[in-house]
């Protein structure tokens, strides 16, 4: 019987966040254990410069002296998955595929040095994926990504309906809504913040809840703004938890994405399984979706359309409808429905 084949996951280091929830929840699948010895590189940001490029090519070709047969799978921003793969390219790897899961990236920062980065990657990776359209574009140009499989972060929703069974006290006895997500300016809390305060004015009882990690000096920002406004009482903030599910069941009323743009935004996936109303910026894609049309899409990035869609909310237009387990695991979000998919694109 021959050796199953060995994958290498280069990624980000591990945390919450959508990209690396993604790796641990497809490295944990038996179908891809089956087909696949899989192994995680958490790719630290130790690699800059000359010296630090050398030292990437040697690490590169360390991490597959041993193996025969070795697919690299890389999980990475722009900039970093470009060395990576001409890396591992010229350390001797035959298979490597190249995944996106952002709509835009900080670095390079020039159009011109971007176009470069792409065209290496494009002759690099032979395998392209991406978790939506958007995605595609920013990571491999538009005209390769005519070419890209789209493959969403994929999630498991069995082990998500499990681990909501652990019951999770309310912060707020009036309708709460949520951000889940990095604290990052692209994520535009601040925007729901300022049509909260509008939405209390009009009279109505209602909570914020924005839960996540990220920018220090953001958050200190989206603080201020919530005390600025009158808000202290009114405004929570949490780090982000293993315990997402059991927030989303038994804390939230209603999931706010206001977010300027998205690759795939994992949440509102997260949240539809629990049957929680969703209002969704123009910014986040239709693979974010489980059922489309059971949110509030495609909103205006400004604070009269966010006030009204809150004020709607809170009468209960849609009103929150329980547990969605069939509907969720049919979806292509679905790990099980979408892991066979995947195994099959990298082992081309």
């Amino acid at each position: 019987m021959l050796d199953k084949p060995t994958l290498l996951i280069a990624t980000l280091p591990y945390n919450l966040s959508g990209p690396q929830l993604y790796v641990a929840q497809i490295m944990a699948n038996p179908k891809l254990q089956a087909a696949y010895n899989a192994e995680i590189w958490e790719v630290q940001d130790i690699y800059r410069g000359g010296a630090g490029k050398w030292r990437l090519l040697q690490d590169c070709k360390a991490k597959i002296a041993h193996h025969k047969n070795c697919v690299v799978y890389i999980n990475q921003d722009l900039s970093l998955v470009t060395w990576l793969a001409l890396c591992f390219k010229l350390a001797g790897a035959k298979k490597i595929a190249a995944h996106s899961h952002a709509s835009s990236f900080s670095a390079p920062r020039t159009a011109l040095l971007r176009r470069i980065y792409q065209s290496i990657l494009n002759a690099t990776s032979p395998v392209r994926l991406a978790v939506s359209h958007g995605a595609a574009n920013a990571m491999f140009g538009k005209h390769a990504a005519a070419k890209c499989l789209l493959m969403p972060a994929l999630i498991d929703f069995n082990d998500l309906a499990a681990q909501s069974e652990v019951l999770s006290a309310r912060i707020s006895a009036d309708f709460t809504f949520a951000c889940v997500g990095r604290l990052s300016p692209e994520k535009n809390q601040s925007l729901v913040i300022h049509a909260l305060a509008k939405v209390l004015d009009s009279g109505q009882k209602a909570h914020l809840l924005l839960m996540g990690d990220g920018d220090s000096a953001y958050e200190a920002q989206l603080i201020g703004l919530a005390e600025s406004l009158g808000l202290s009482q009114s405004v929570s903030f949490a780090r982000a938890s293993m315990q997402i599910a059991s927030v989303y069941r038994f804390q939230i009323d209603a999931l706010l994405v206001p977010s300027i743009f998205e690759g795939q935004s994992r949440v509102v996936a997260e949240a539809q399984l629990f049957g929680i109303p969703i209002a969704a910026s123009i910014g986040v894609p239709d693979i974010a979706f489980i059922d489309k049309s059971r949110a509030r899409t495609e909103l205006a990035l400004n604070i009269e359309s966010w006030t009204d869609v809150m004020s709607d909310l809170i009468k209960g237009k849609p009103a929150h409808t329980g547990l969605q387990l069939e509907a969720a695991q049919k979806s292509p979000l679905a790990v099980n429905s979408s892991i066979e998919l995947l195994i099959k694109t990298l082992q081309s």
